[in-house]
C-alpha cells in the first residue's frame, strides 16, 4: 500500500506568500538617509563614521552620523535651516536628528556632544532643539553659544539669547554674557569668565576656521565668506564672549613637537606688532632657538645669534599696557636701563609673572599649543635648544588638507 503524506491547506497558502515577502524585500528600496546639513569648510582631520576617509568641503551630513575632530583641526557644518555649527579639535558630535517641520515653522532635532568645544549660531527658524553631554542637557529655542565639555565637566558661554540646562542636580537658564559649569565633583554654578581651558579652545577653533584657505579657490572663498559672516554674526555678543580672531593678526609658530597659534594685539601695541609682521615675512625668526628657557616663567627666542645679547638691528619704543603677563602672554625683550631698546626678541610667558607687568611690552598671546612650551629645553641656553622651524603669518599659508 502505497502511503501519501497529507500537505496542510496553510502550508500551500504559505510557500505564494512567502515568495511574494521575499520579492518585495528584494525590490523595496531601502529607506532614505535624512539629510541634515553640509560640511561647509573642513581644516585638516575631520571625520563621519568611519576613519578610513577624511572628510571635505561639501560633504554633506545625514541624521545618526558621528563627526570628529583630530588635532588642531576644524570644521563648520551649515544646516539645512541656514543654522550653523562649529566644532574645535579633539572634539566628537553625533548627529542624532535635525529636520524641519514645515507645518510648523520649526526645526527639531538632538545632538550628543561626546567631548571637545563648539559655537552653535542658530538661523531665523524657530528651534526646539537638543544638545546632550555627560553632565547635562542644553535646550536651544534660537541663540549663539559656546559649549566646552569633558568626560567631567561641561561649560557653556552663552553669547546671545538663552538657553535651558538641564542636569541631575538643576535645572538653570543662562542667558547672554553668563558662563555656567556643571562639574561631577562640584556641581552646578555660574561663573565670571570662561575658564582658561575653554577659553583657549575655542579661540583656536575660531582661528583655524578663520585662518583656512586664504588664496584658496573662488568657489572654495564663497564658502569661507558665508563662515565668516556667522562668525561675525556670533561676534555680537558680550565682551565676555570669545571673539572671533583677524586671520592678518596670526602667525603659526612651528617646533618639531607642534604647532602654536598666536594672536597678535595690535590695539595694545601696534609698532610691536606691525615690526614682528615684518620679521616674519622676512623669515627672520626661521631656524632661531629658544636661547634662554625658564619652567614656569619665560621661553625666549629671537636672537640670530643664540646668546640673547643679539637681534635685528632696530630698536622699538615701549607700549606698555595693563595686559597682565599671564600663561601664554608674549612680551618684547629689552634691556633692563632702557624701556625703548626692544628688537627682534620675545618671550612667552610660561605662567603668571606679576613682576613683568607693565614694565615689558605686551604684543600678543599664545591661543593654541601652549602646553608644547612645557617641553622645552630647559636653560639659559639650553644644550640642545629647541627651534623654530617656521613662524609664518597665516594670512600668508595656504593649508593643505
Amino acid at each position: 500500500m502505497t502511503v501519501r503524506s497529507a500537505v496542510s491547506p496553510s502550508r500551500v497558502l504559505a510557500a505564494p506568500l512567502l515568495g511574494l515577502l521575499l520579492l518585495v524585500a528584494v525590490s523595496s528600496p531601502a529607506p532614505a538617509a535624512v539629510e541634515v546639513g553640509a560640511a561647509v569648510e573642513v581644516v585638516r582631520n575631520v571625520y563621519g563614521n568611519t576613519l578610513n576617509r577624511r572628510m571635505r568641503d561639501g560633504d554633506r551630513l545625514i541624521a545618526d552620523q558621528k563627526v570628529r575632530t583630530g588635532v588642531e583641526s576644524a570644521v563648520n557644518i551649515l544646516f539645512m535651516d541656514g543654522s550653523t555649527l562649529f566644532m574645535g579639535g579633539r572634539s566628537e558630535l553625533r548627529l542624532e536628528s535635525f529636520v524641519y517641520q514645515s507645518d510648523r515653522s520649526t526645526v527639531e532635532g538632538a545632538f550628543d556632544m561626546v567631548r571637545g568645544v563648539l559655537r552653535f549660531v542658530s538661523s531665523k527658524v524657530r528651534l526646539d532643539v537638543t544638545i546632550r553631554t555627560s553632565q547635562a542637557q542644553i535646550g536651544i529655542r534660537g541663540t549663539k553659544f559656546d559649549v566646552y565639555t569633558t568626560p567631567s565637566l561641561t561649560e557653556i558661554a552663552v553669547l546671545e539669547g538663552t538657553v535651558r540646562v538641564d542636569s541631575a542636580v538643576a535645572t538653570d537658564f543662562v542667558s547672554a554674557g553668563q558662563v555656567y559649569r556643571i562639574e561631577q565633583a562640584e556641581g552646578t554654578a555660574f561663573a565670571e569668565g570662561v575658564s582658561a581651558e575653554m577659553g583657549q579652545a575655542v579661540s583656536a577653533m575660531l582661528a583655524l576656521v578663520a585662518a583656512d584657505g586664504e588664496g584658496g579657490d573662488g568657489r572654495r572663498e564663497t564658502r569661507r565668506a558665508g563662515a565668516q559672516q556667522a562668525l561675525a554674526a556670533a561676534e555680537s555678543g558680550p565682551a565676555r564672549a570669545v571673539p572671533t580672531p583677524d586671520p592678518e593678526n596670526l602667525l603659526y609658530l612651528d617646533l618639531a613637537s607642534g604647532r602654536m597659534i598666536i594672536e597678535m594685539l595690535p590695539d595694545l601695541a601696534p609698532r610691536h606688532v606691525a615690526r614682528i609682521k615684518e620679521l616674519v615675512r622676512a623669515r627672520f625668526y626661521d631656524g632661531l632657538a629658544f636661547h634662554h628657557v625658564v619652567p614656569g616663567y619665560v621661553a625666549e627666542t629671537g636672537d640670530p645669534t643664540g646668546t640673547g645679547k643679539d637681534g635685528s638691528g632696530t630698536a622699538l619704543e615701549a607700549e606698555f599696557s595693563d595686559q597682565l603677563f599671564v600663561r601664554g602672554a608674549i612680551g618684547m625683550t629689552r634691556k633692563r636701563d632702557d624701556q625703548d631698546s626692544a628688537n627682534s626678541l620675545f618671550f612667552i610667558t610660561l605662567g603668571r609673572a606679576p613682576r613683568l607687568d607693565g614694565r615689558y611690552t605686551v604684543w600678543g598671546r599664545v591661543i593654541h599649543g601652549i602646553e608644547i612650551t612645557d617641553r622645552l629645553a630647559p636653560g639659559s641656553p639650553p644644550k640642545e635648544p629647541d627651534r623654530i622651524l617656521s613662524l609664518r603669518a597665516a594670512g600668508d599659508v595656504v593649508e593643505r588638507k
